[in-house]
């Protein structure tokens, strides 16, 4: 006896064993494949960033900063509920009901655009705007797919989703900015891309779960959804709202205050910024939502998962971000052209937000998986309303501040709420599930 139970142990540990390095090796293809995602629109930029001015590059923020809002707005945080919800029961359900809901509201969004844009902007504004709804929705049905193939282990289809989206969105970019498209250019661009990566993540999806509904159950479970994450429509929605505005409203502010031509170098620079930290914070935040909710799972809690991650954001940011930011923004008119000389000095001036942002981001996603969604109401709240009044407010008592010296205030404002919400996030990650 003694032998078979040293045999099976054996067994189990191998077992072990194995699928330890096969996570790991997942880990490091999903890791990978972020690197190749950020790795060609970097080869790119350089050219792309010749080819449209910083006009451009203002009223294509415009609208995508719309549609994010819109789409946060249309989604009403319902497609978080798949965290929530218990693997494999109505699980087609799950994914379809939030998509439908969005297309009905974004139906709704278009028809009043469409009324309103009809008689106050020219027909070449009109269609842009008229792009909005349709940028949202199709975003929303790409991240419920996504939370869907996170929840259930399957990140190899992420990969390629994003091998996919990074290699044609700069390609499009790139083909249509030579033939004189401006503006139109990024955004069909955008619309054309979010769709391949679309299907083909919904095709993917498809080969593990049957799509198939029926309608009379499909209306029953999505009243009763709706009744049950009814914390979800009237606390987190509008927390994420919250939160996509604030970046919206900062965009809207600087053109504001500042003009295009400065806006357009501000937003160059956020996208510099955005780079490095892409390649690492939605990895992160992946793993560390599947991490966590295993560890709720088993443990009742996640608080192991959280110091692990804290500590990773902590090292990553201190000793390869921060480096990065102060050395790199010299290189910006030698690799991206002279015409983006001014944004060298507004990448400096963010560091600091920057910094906290990027450790508090993925783990904050532990409010919304503990559902703490009215706390996360909140925050967001006081975030935008920091954010606003620290712009405003200094514009209002020196108009003749420069934009870096505002921002190196506004981010100093701001990254003290993030602290907060790294504290927040801690405690949350260490209250026993019962």
């Amino acid at each position: 006896m003694t032998e078979i139970n040293m045999k099976i142990k054996s067994a189990i540990f191998l077992t072990e064993i194995k699928e330890f390095f096969l996570n790991k090796r997942n880990y490091y293809i999903y890791f990978g494949s972020n690197i190749l995602y950020n790795l060609v629109p970097i080869l790119l930029l350089p050219v792309i960033s010749r080819i449209y001015d910083p006009e451009v590059i203002s009223n294509y923020s415009l609208i995508i900063g719309a549609s994010i809002i819109f789409s946060n707005f249309s989604s009403l945080a319902l497609e978080n509920t798949i965290y929530i919800e218990k693997k494999y029961e109505n699980q087609q359900y799950t994914l379809l009901i939030p998509i439908f809901i969005s297309f009905l509201l974004n139906l709704i969004i278009y028809i009043f655009l469409f009324i309103y844009t009809k008689s106050n902007f020219s027909h070449s504004d009109q269609n842009f705007i008229l792009f909005i709804p349709l940028i949202s929705w199709i975003y929303n049905i790409y991240r419920t797919f996504k939370n869907f193939v996170i929840r259930y282990k399957k990140i190899n289809i992420i990969t390629y989703c994003k091998l996919i989206f990074s290699t044609l969105l700069a390609s499009l970019s790139l083909l249509l900015g030579i033939y004189g498209y401006g503006t139109s250019g990024l955004i069909y661009s955008l619309i054309i891309t979010n769709t391949v990566v679309t299907i083909y993540l919904i095709s993917q999806v498809n080969k593990y779960i049957d799509l198939k509904i029926n309608l009379l159950k499909f209306f029953f479970i999505t009243k009763r959804f709706l009744k049950k994450y009814i914390s979800y429509i009237f606390w987190t929605n509008p927390s994420n709202i919250m939160s996509t505005s604030n970046n919206f409203i900062t965009i809207f502010l600087i053109g504001k205050f500042y003009g295009l031509y400065i806006l357009g170098q501000y937003v160059f620079a956020t996208k510099v910024m955005e780079f490095p930290l892409s390649i690492l914070s939605s990895t992160i935040q992946d793993i560390f939502i599947k991490n966590s909710t295993n560890e709720i799972e088993n443990n009742g809690n996640a608080k192991i998962t959280f110091i692990r991650f804290l500590l990773l954001n902590l090292f990553i940011a201190t000793f390869f971000l921060f480096p990065f930011y102060l050395i790199f923004p010299k290189f910006i008119p030698i690799v991206f052209g002279a015409k983006w000389i001014d944004s060298v000095i507004l990448v400096k001036s963010t560091i600091i937000l920057v910094y906290f942002r990027f450790i508090s981001s993925p783990l904050s996603m532990i409010w919304i998986i503990r559902k703490k969604e009215k706390y996360n109401f909140y925050w967001q709240m006081i975030n935008l309303l920091l954010g606003v009044t620290s712009i405003c407010l200094v514009q209002f008592m020196n108009k003749s501040i420069s934009l870096s010296n505002l921002l190196i205030i506004h981010s100093l404002v701001v990254s003290f709420w993030y602290i907060v919400a790294i504290l927040g996030s801690y405690f949350f990650s260490k209250i026993q599930k019962t």
